[in-house]
């Protein structure tokens, strides 16, 4: 039988509008769970019991430990979901006073996008909730990298969870690079992920400027001066043309 409180973590980018039933679902299921266990118990060890804890499985003393169910939201946009059951359910034409009596049940949702302060947390959820916050933010995100050592060594499962979470599938398909002695060195793959944006912005705007002077009749060697490219590059524009 499990003896301490029961946490679960619910993680989503999109707003799920039936997380009330599902977080219920959730709960009853790992409560039952517990039921389960006592009713095998009290199978296996009948004496002393009346006759109702004996036909029911549980005894008047049986306790069950108290669950807990976490929604970790990482959305742009804000949560516009229910919180509660009640915010599912049609009260139209319900007195208020058979309302009081409909049983509600909230969730527990966590913005991750909004925490202003993640030092709450004690383990690794800290990095992973503090680089999903900055992802957005090239340049927060580069400091926060670099001044934590943890992200240095960082677990793989957490890095996983950020590659997901941020939207950033290039730490996913490069992930093999970054792994050194079971660690996953995260500072480096963002400092080269954010050199790669910016090599490829250069190129692009490389790409326009050869584009603009080939179609002004420049030529060839004109353009491969200004612009400080290959020959390669100017046909390739050309022929794109």
């Amino acid at each position: 039988m499990e003896k301490d409180t029961c946490w679960k973590d619910y993680f989503s980018e999109m707003t799920d509008y039936a997380i009330p039933l599902r977080s219920i679902a959730y709960d009853v299921g790992r409560y039952e769970k517990q039921a389960a266990e006592i009713r095998r118990e009290i199978r296996d060890h009948k004496e002393g019991l009346s006759a109702g804890e004996y036909l029911y499985g549980f005894r008047k003393d049986s306790r069950l430990h108290p669950v807990v169910t976490f929604l970790l939201y990482s959305g742009v946009e804000d949560w516009d979901g229910p919180k509660s059951l009640h915010g599912m359910l049609d009260f139209t034409d319900i007195p208020p006073e058979m309302k009081e009596l409909v049983a509600d049940y909230r969730i527990n949702l966590i913005e991750i996008r909004k925490l202003q302060n993640t030092d709450i947390f004690q383990t690794d959820v800290k990095q992973v909730f503090d680089f999903i916050r900055c992802a957005e933010d090239k340049e927060a995100l580069a400091k926060l990298v670099e001044e934590d050592p943890y992200f240095q060594g960082m677990d793989e499962d957490a890095y996983e969870v950020v590659a997901q979470y941020a939207h950033m599938k290039e730490l996913a398909v490069k992930k093999d690079e970054y792994r050194k002695e079971g660690k996953m060195d995260m500072c480096t793959a963002i400092r080269e992920m954010i050199q790669d944006g910016m090599d490829q912005g250069m190129d692009m705007k490389t790409r326009r400027i050869v584009e603009n002077m080939i179609r002004r009749g420049m030529t060839d060697e004109d353009i491969m001066a200004i612009a400080e490219c290959g020959e390669d590059l100017v046909r390739e524009v050309k022929g794109r043309m």
